[in-house]
């Protein structure tokens, strides 16, 4: 049940704190009040769309926290806090605050969640009653939760959802091993494909091209003779600098 609602600079609210206790509690006022101002802040906590109107003029943020008792969670809210990583407790707080450019920031247990957590946990923890609202019961999932509860099915249902969870993980497991072992069979076949292609092929080592300046490659008597070095030392030399232009 809903504990402790605080507002903080929504709307035309400065700050307002109500305790409440439990069984039924009656907000009663005239016209204009601030009744549906109520209302609208704690559909805002509980995941509507946030817009920059919320901010109180004057103020930087809008702030509202909503503490429900839980003293044993449901199977519903148990999977809703697995889902998004919160930590359980007896106490659930739940608290947004909404920037003057219409950004927000949702928590759960103090813990940042996605505005989606707090309309799926909204839907577990109020039912709003009006005159163009529905009503919880229309809503199939919510039969379904009473259903089961009517036959004392909840602990066997949580049971059959985390075997269909280990389920679907198996399947997943499966099927990328299945495909690892397609990319591995491909994989085999091009480079089979390859190997027989280059048996195939007659392959030749390529010869190396005759030296172009095979005529400057020779030494003649004239280069030695020309020489004021003895004739075999310039020979010697004659020959390694033509060798050196044949590689070339």
């Amino acid at each position: 049940m809903l504990s402790r609602f605080l507002i903080r600079d929504f709307a035309l609210v400065d700050e307002v704190q109500l305790e409440l206790a439990s069984g039924l509690n009656v907000l009663t006022g005239e016209t204009g009040a601030g009744k549906s101002i109520l209302i609208d802040a704690l559909g805002l906590v509980l995941g509507r769309r946030a817009d920059p109107s919320d901010v109180r003029p004057g103020a930087t943020a809008a702030y509202i926290e909503a503490v429900f008792d839980l003293p044993t969670a449901s199977a519903k809210t148990a999977s809703i806090f697995e889902k998004y990583g919160v930590e359980p407790d007896e106490s659930l707080i739940v608290s947004r605050e909404v920037l003057g450019e219409g950004r927000s920031i949702a928590r759960i247990n103090g813990r940042s969640v996605p505005v989606r957590a707090l309309a799926e946990l909204g839907t577990v923890l109020v039912d709003v009653h009006g005159q163009s609202d529905h009503q919880s019961l229309f809503h199939r999932p919510r039969q379904l939760e009473y259903l089961d509860q009517f036959a004392e099915l909840l602990d066997r249902r949580t049971r059959v959802a985390q075997l269909a969870k280990q389920l679907r993980g198996i399947r997943s497991e499966i099927g990328s091993l299945q495909h690892d072992e397609k990319d591995i069979t491909r994989e085999i076949e091009r480079l089979s494909f390859e190997v027989e292609r280059l048996i195939r092929l007659s392959y030749r080592p390529v010869r190396k091209k005759p030296c172009v300046k095979s005529e400057a490659c020779l030494v003649t008597p004239t280069d030695c003779s020309h020489s004021r070095e003895p004739p075999p030392e310039h020979c010697r030399r004659t020959i390694h600098r033509r060798q050196r232009m044949c590689s070339a």
